[in-house]
C-alpha cells in the first residue's frame, strides 16, 4: 500500500491488494445490497435524470452503477466513471457499456477534475462510507457546486432503531437529519429515502433550484 494513500482509501486499496479489481474489493456485504442501493438512487433522483444526461459516478469500484443503467435501459448521453484505486478502474474499464469512460483519481481530493466533462448528474453511492461526516458534507458540497442539475448520494442512517452490537468499519453511520439539514441549506429540491435496505441506507437527491423542468419534459418531475 502506497504510504501516500489517505486513510479513506486505505481499506479499499488493501482490499484490492488482497482480492484483485473484483467485487470483493469494493467492501459491499453483497451484490444484492448493492444493486438495491442503484435502485432507490435511480428512483430517488427519477430515471429521467440520467436517460440522455452527463452522468458522473464517483467511486465507481468496478463499474456496477454503468451497467446497472444499461440493463434499465438508460442511455447516457456521456458517462464518466472516477475511481482512485488502480485494480477497480481497471475492472471498470474493461467492463464501461457504450458511451462511458473511466479515469482514475480522487475526487475527494480533486472535485475539480470533473469541470472539463460538463457533468449534469453526479452519484456517489457506497463513497462515502469511510469518510467523516464533516468531510462527506464539503465533498458532496463540492460536486453540487459542478453539476448543472443535480447530485445523488447514500450514507449509512442513524436513524435504523437497530438494537445489539454491530461492527461496520471501516463504514461509519452519518446523522441523517444533519445531512438533511445540510441538503435543505443548499437547495430546496431535496427527495430523501430510507425504506431501501430497513433503514439501514439513507439516499437523498439534490437539485438544483434554477433546473427548468418545463424545458426536459421530465414526466417524473
Amino acid at each position: 500500500m502506497p504510504r501516500s494513500s489517505p486513510s479513506y482509501l486505505r481499506p479499499y486499496v488493501e482490499a484490492a491488494a488482497e482480492h484483485g479489481g473484483t467485487f470483493e474489493a469494493q467492501l459491499w456485504r453483497s451484490r444484492d445490497a448493492q444493486r438495491r442501493r442503484f435502485e432507490a438512487l435511480v428512483e430517488l433522483a427519477g430515471p429521467s435524470r440520467f436517460a440522455g444526461r452527463r452522468v458522473v459516478d464517483l467511486g465507481c469500484g468496478t463499474g456496477g452503477l454503468a451497467t446497472h443503467l444499461a440493463e434499465r435501459g438508460l442511455a447516457v448521453a456521456a458517462g464518466l466513471g472516477v475511481e482512485a484505486v488502480g485494480e477497480l478502474a481497471s475492472t471498470a474499464r474493461r467492463a464501461a457499456p457504450p458511451g462511458w469512460r473511466i479515469e482514475d483519481f480522487d475526487f475527494v481530493h480533486d472535485p475539480q477534475r470533473i469541470e472539463s466533462f460538463r457533468p449534469e448528474v453526479a452519484v456517489l453511492s457506497g463513497s462515502l462510507n469511510t469518510l467523516s461526516e464533516r468531510q462527506a458534507r464539503r465533498v458532496v458540497a463540492a460536486i453540487f457546486e459542478r453539476v448543472s442539475v443535480g447530485v445523488c448520494f447514500n450514507f449509512l442512517s442513524d436513524r435504523h432503531h437497530r438494537s445489539g452490537p454491530e461492527d461496520l468499519a471501516p463504514a461509519r453511520r452519518f446523522s441523517t437529519l444533519a445531512m438533511l439539514r445540510f441538503a435543505t441549506a443548499a437547495t430546496p429540491r431535496v427527495a430523501f429515502r430510507q425504506d431501501h435496505l430497513d433503514g439501514h441506507d439513507a439516499a437523498i437527491w439534490m437539485e438544483h433550484a434554477e433546473v427548468d423542468h418545463r424545458r426536459r419534459g421530465d414526466a417524473d418531475s
